[in-house]
C-alpha cells in the first residue's frame, strides 16, 4: 500500500498511533491539511499584509543570504542596509583599532580588554594613552624601575602615587611579574632604613641625649655604657646606622651594627658573653662581611667594656 501523502513510498505503522496509512509522521499531517492548503495560504497572506519587519529583522535576514529575501524597497535603501551590516562586521577595537568579532556590546579585542580596568592606574601614572597596551607597558616600565630599581616598598610607592596595595600586585600578576617575599621585603627595609627590628623586652631600653645633642634609642644597659663612655671620651659616633649584607648558612641578611667611629673608621658590636659563644659562626660571618666592606671591627662583652672604658687595648 502507496503513502496516502507522498504515493510513492510505502506506508507503515510508524507509531503506536498510526493505522498504516502514510509512510512517515510529516506525510500524516501534510495530509490533514492538504485539501485546505490553498485556502490557509491565502488567509496567511492577508493576515500580514501590509505588515513591515523590524529593520534588524530585515538586516539579520540580509545578512543569511542577500539574494533569499527580496522586499519592495528601492535601491538606495537596500544600499543603506548593506553599509549597515558591513560597518557592524568591520567593528574596531577603540583602544588599539585592530579589527573584533561581529557583537555590539564588545569594545575592545582579547588583548586590550584585560587592561581597561587599569585605565585608574594609568591616569593616576600620568601614562594613559588611547592604546591601553602602550598605557599598561609604560605604566610596568615606571613602577619595576620605582620597585626593583630604586628598591622602594609598597608604601612608599602608594605615598608618591596613591596606588593601594591589592591595586599592585593585581598589575604586577597580570603582567606575570613576580614581587618580593614577606621575608625579603623585611630584609630590604632593614637594609635601607625604612624598618627597624623589633625591642627585646627583657633588657633595658630608652632614649641617650649624646654628647654632641644627638637623641638615640639604645636597646640593652652594655648600650647605654657605652655611649656614656664615647660621651666621657667626646668621640664622635653613630648607633645603628651602618647596614652590610652577610650571608650564612646560604641565605643573605642584613646586618644592623651597633656602633661607628667614623674618625676610627671603626665597628663596635656590644653583645655579651653567652650570646658570643650561641652565635659564634654567625658572628664571624658579620665580621667577616664588614672587614670586606673596608672597616675595621671590635666586638665588645662586659669586661671588654670595663677594659675600654680604663683606656686599656682590647
Amino acid at each position: 500500500m502507496k503513502c496516502k501523502n507522498c504515493e510513492q513510498k510505502e506506508a507503515f505503522k510508524y507509531s503506536k498511533y498510526s493505522k498504516g496509512e502514510f509512510c512517515s509522521r510529516e506525510c500524516a499531517r501534510a495530509y490533514s491539511t492538504k485539501v485546505k492548503r490553498k485556502e490557509i495560504n491565502e488567509k496567511v497572506s492577508k493576515k500580514l499584509m501590509g505588515r513591515k519587519l523590524p529593520e534588524e529583522h530585515v538586516i539579520m535576514m540580509m545578512g543569511k543570504g542577500e539574494n533569499r529575501y527580496n522586499f519592495n524597497i528601492t535601491d538606495e535603501e537596500r544600499e543603506n542596509r548593506k553599509n549597515k551590516i558591513r560597518l557592524k562586521k568591520e567593528k574596531k577595537c577603540e583602544s588599539c583599532g585592530c579589527e573584533i568579532d561581529f557583537n555590539n556590546k564588545v569594545k575592545y579585542c582579547k588583548i586590550c580588554s584585560s587592561y581597561w580596568r587599569n585605565k585608574e592606574l594609568f591616569e593616576k601614572l600620568g601614562v594613559l594613552e588611547q592604546n591601553l597596551q602602550i598605557s599598561n607597558q609604560n605604566a610596568l616600565k615606571i613602577l619595576s624601575k620605582e620597585y626593583f630599581s630604586n628598591k622602594k616598598g609598597l608604601i612608599q610607592i602608594k605615598e608618591e602615587y596613591g596606588i593601594m596595595f591589592n591595586t599592585f600586585h593585581f598589575f604586577f600578576k597580570k603582567n606575570g611579574v613576580d614581587l618580593r617575599t614577606l621575608s625579603k621585603s623585611i630584609k630590604l627595609a632593614v637594609k635601607e632604613g625604612r624598618l627597624v627590628p623589633s625591642l627585646n623586652k627583657r633588657y633595658e631600653t630608652g632614649y641617650h641625649i649624646t654628647w654632641y645633642g644627638k637623641k638615640v634609642f639604645y636597646r640593652s644597659s652594655y648600650e647605654r655604657r657605652m655611649m656614656e663612655i664615647l660621651d666621657i671620651k667626646q668621640e664622635m659616633y653613630f648607633y645603628e646606622t651602618i647596614r652590610v649584607e652577610y650571608e650564612f648558612k646560604n641565605e643573605v641578611s642584613v646586618y644592623i651594627t651597633d656602633f661607628y667611629l667614623p674618625e676610627k673608621n671603626l665597628i663596635i658590636e656590644i653583645k655579651g658573653e653567652w650570646f658570643q659563644k650561641r652565635d659564634k659562626e654567625k658572628i664571624e660571618a658579620k665580621k667577616r662581611a664588614v672587614l670586606s666592606e673596608g672597616y675595621y671591627y671590635m666586638m665588645l662583652g662586659k669586661k671588654e667594656l670595663e677594659q675600654y672604658e680604663n683606656g686599656m687595648e682590647v
